[in-house]
């Protein structure tokens, strides 16, 4: 029977490889490129791959651990480490598998240098300190033989994250929900570089040797890096940087996931395939299961151009100011969901049925008031899943129009966003801005599009009423009532 080699071990290094000698040589490498001619694909072998990649790779081969996955190799499409499959794998196969010596955990952090000073704080913090303290010991030449430098000098000082963009590069968001966001972000991470400046970095300054380590751009790319590159299950308590495993790419529908094998001493990480693939993929998850396009692009500064997700977030509250504020709140927490919600907008999808639910429990008022009856709370929740009157699903039109027009105030039209899209540079910030902005109007727009089309049917619709009195038998399936026959033929 002949055997396959570990999948991990077939992991292709597209990437300069360090050899024995310390000198760094190419290796003979395919470039797929969607689209792309003969020319493109020399020009992209002929470019050398990014410090960061050069730094990673030498890192990787310095690892002992058997067997070794095969160094990362730049994205086709950002020059940015990937990890590449050399061969077909299946379902439920394990495509790289780290052990946990390899991972930066809160024990890695308690046995370094900066570990009794940081103990008790929250695990994300704790991480980020510790990238912070190995930079600049790295920098200050007091680094050396420190087991992770090459991986904490392999992350990108640049990255794509929103958080560390400068103020001139954050107008290119202007407008866009993901602004307000992160000004939110931002505001809260001042606050902790505020704590720590009057702490740790001005009481323990040898931790920090180098001339900005403590500077709040650093601490916001330290605290962006840890955030970017973690998923579950190692979060929380259980948080922990991954290096080549947190290479993973974003790619929207994609079933691959971390998952922890062993316990103690002998537990690793594995991305397991959630599908069959074939040689030549780069290995990715969907980071955004439930998420908008422009959460995946502040946690982690990517966006898959290829399948649109969720465009835009709405917050809605039942307004305590509601004279029947308790009988709703009762009535939504019977279904599971509370006086807060939050849903997603889309430009691939109609509003949910459950969002047009909450909206028309939001809505209801006056003669409709009934439904909020004691005699029907357990199927009051029900009743909202379809329309329950005229005044009330128009409230609930206008309402979504209003707002749909006023988020899209100001902003520039479809038209000329996709022309910026266009002319921004592949792979950089301001391409993912201009993506961005692009999904959150096309998910906007369509669902302005989606309420003004309802509206114009409104005296189409079926309400609560007319499907009520079609339950007790009095209204045929066209509408008509079938009670006026019956007394003609009492009376007759």
């Amino acid at each position: 029977m002949t055997m396959q080699a570990p999948l991990v071990s077939q992991l292709r290094f597209r990437c300069w490889c360090g050899t024995s000698s310390g000198s760094l040589r190419p290796q003979k490498v395919t470039v797929r490129r969607k689209g792309s001619s003969p020319a493109a694909v020399q020009a992209a072998l002929a470019t050398q791959p990014s410090l960061q990649s050069q730094q990673l790779c030498s890192w990787a081969q310095s690892l002992s651990w058997s067997p070794q996955p095969s160094s990362p190799s730049p994205d086709d499409s950002s020059a940015s480490p990937a990890l590449w499959l050399q061969r077909d794998a299946r379902r439920g196969e394990g495509l790289i598998t780290v052990p946990c010596s390899l991972w930066i955990t809160l024990g890695t952090v308690r046995r370094s240098q900066i570990g009794p000073h940081v103990d008790g704080l929250e695990p994300w913090l704790q991480l980020a300190l510790f990238l912070l303290h190995e930079r600049a010991m790295q920098e200050a030449g007091k680094a050396a033989g420190a087991p992770f430098t090459g991986y904490i000098m392999s992350l990108p000082q640049e990255p794509l994250l929103p958080l560390v963009w400068r103020e001139e590069e954050l107008g290119w968001l202007d407008g866009t929900q993901l602004l307000d966001t992160l000004a939110g972000y931002r505001q809260f991470f001042e606050g902790r570089h505020e704590e720590l400046q009057e702490s740790l970095f001005s009481q323990q300054p040898g931790l920090f040797p180098s001339e900005d380590a403590c500077s709040f751009q650093s601490f916001l790319w330290a605290a962006a890096m840890v955030r970017s590159r973690v998923h579950a299950p190692l979060e929380q308590q259980r948080i922990a940087l991954v290096p080549l495993a947190d290479l993973v790419q974003h790619r929207r529908g994609e079933e691959q996931e971390w998952v922890v094998k062993g316990r103690g001493a002998s537990e690793s990480l594995e991305i397991r395939a959630g599908r069959p693939h074939t040689a030549g993929e780069t290995v990715a998850m969907d980071f955004g299961i439930g998420k908008t396009d422009s959460q995946v692009a502040l946690d982690y500064g990517c966006f898959d151009d290829t399948t649109r997700g969720p465009g835009f977030l709405l917050p809605l509250e039942l307004p305590e100011e509601d004279r029947n504020f308790d009988d709703k709140a009762d009535i939504v927490e019977l279904s599971g969901l509370g006086v807060s919600q939050q849903f997603t907008l889309s430009s691939q999808e109609d509003p949910s049925t459950e969002l047009l639910a909450f909206l028309r429990l939001m809505n209801l008022r006056g003669a409709d008031s009934f439904l909020l009856e004691a005699l029907f709370r357990n199927e009051a929740w029900g009743f909202m899943q379809m329309p329950v009157s005229e005044p009330n699903e128009k409230a609930v039109y206008d309402s979504m129009i209003e707002g749909c027009r006023e988020a899209m105030a100001g902003r520039p039209a479809l038209g000329q966003e996709y022309a910026a899209l266009k002319r921004a540079e592949p792979g950089s910030r301001q391409e993912l801005a201009y993506q961005v902005r692009v999904s959150e109007l096309e998910a906007l727009q369509h669902t302005l599009d989606f309420f003004q089309q309802r509206m114009a049917k409104l005296d189409k619709l079926e309400y609560y009423q007319e499907r009520r009195l079609k339950g007790l038998g009095l209204l045929d399936d066209n509408g008509i009532n079938t009670y006026d026959d019956f007394f003609k033929d009492s009376i007759a």
